[in-house]
């Protein structure tokens, strides 16, 4: 099953540009990548060629950088048991959180070959979601997505709020520290956009509390849209048929992406011996730790009371 479109010829081109790729050097890159993972002690050699062909497109061939994520890739893998480890497609876990949320990569790129995706919880009743089960369910989702063969320029995120309530949120922002902090230092994710549709008039006291623990860039691109037309007039008909769009539907979108998890349970499950040997590097844990406190959960029952 194509998890993307394949791009156009005109599209290619412009993600080649962007990315600085060609075929020669695409090849030459990734042998030395995969002779470098070789040669890891405190790696280990179970990999998956299609995965560091994505860390190097995701970093635009610069083999340091491709390095030091790949890295810290392994190495969240042990210190996140929670959301790498028994990664069964057919578990009580994975379909509860499939139930709970749908997450949605669209098969249609933008014009300049970015690749959208939707999000949207399900379950109306905040104090049954687990999130945990559902960010697990969110990295099986995106490791299989990631193995596509074709490049992508960049990464548009659409948070669907209808049906949400502040207990809903609560429960995603107290999650967000580790979600942000894996994504940006153990996953090789060029994250142009985030677009948060028929959000409530107060949702924009929420992102304060967001921001922080964005990228500098990203906090820019942060927009919100009251409406699906609003959302429409962004992305067209690249949108399911739920906004607007003439793509599937966001429900057939996901069960697509249910077919493709059984499709891929083998390799879900033998991806887990991607991870550390023994003792995780410092600079690994400075990048992957993060301290409890206030943090957002507290950020975020303050904000309820202001």
């Amino acid at each position: 099953m194509e998890v993307i479109e394949v791009p156009s010829a005109t599209q290619l081109k412009q993600i080649q540009k962007d990315l600085g790729e060609d075929e020669d050097r695409m090849k030459s890159l990734e042998n030395v990548l995969f002779q470098w993972l070789d040669s890891q002690s405190h790696m280990s050699n179970e990999y998956d060629k299609n995965v560091v062909r994505y860390f190097l497109r995701g970093c635009k061939y610069d083999m340091e950088k491709a390095k030091k994520h790949l890295e810290c890739h392994f190495a969240a893998r042990s210190i996140y048991p929670e959301l790498f480890c028994d990664r069964s497609v057919s578990s009580e876990e994975t379909l509860r959180a499939l139930e709970m949320a749908y997450i949605a990569p669209l098969y249609k790129l933008t014009e300049d070959g970015c690749r959208i995706s939707v999000f949207k919880f399900n379950e109306t009743e905040a104090a049954k979601i687990d999130m945990t089960a559902v960010l697990k369910l969110f990295f099986m989702i995106y490791d299989i997505v990631f193995r596509c063969p074709h490049p992508v320029v960049a990464e548009i995120i659409i948070f669907d709020y209808n049906g949400c309530s502040p207990g809903h949120l609560l429960k995603f922002l107290s999650s967000c520290t580790k979600l942000i902090k894996i994504l940006r230092k153990a996953y090789a994710i060029r994250l142009l956009s985030v677009h948060v549709v028929n959000a409530p008039a107060t949702f924009d006291r929420t992102v304060t509390v967001v921001k922080p623990m964005l990228h500098p860039k990203i906090r820019e691109r942060i927009v919100l849209h009251p409406t699906n037309e609003s959302l429409y007039e962004h992305f067209g008909d690249n949108l399911p048929s739920n906004y607007g769009g003439k793509s599937i539907s966001l429900e057939e979108t996901a069960a697509k992406y249910k077919k493709l998890l059984k499709e891929n349970s083998k390799w879900l499950e033998e991806s887990e011996y991607m991870k550390m040997n023994g003792s995780i590097p410092k600079d690994c844990q400075d990048n992957l730790y993060f301290k409890d406190g206030l943090g957002v959960e507290g950020s975020f029952r303050k904000l309820e009371l202001d």
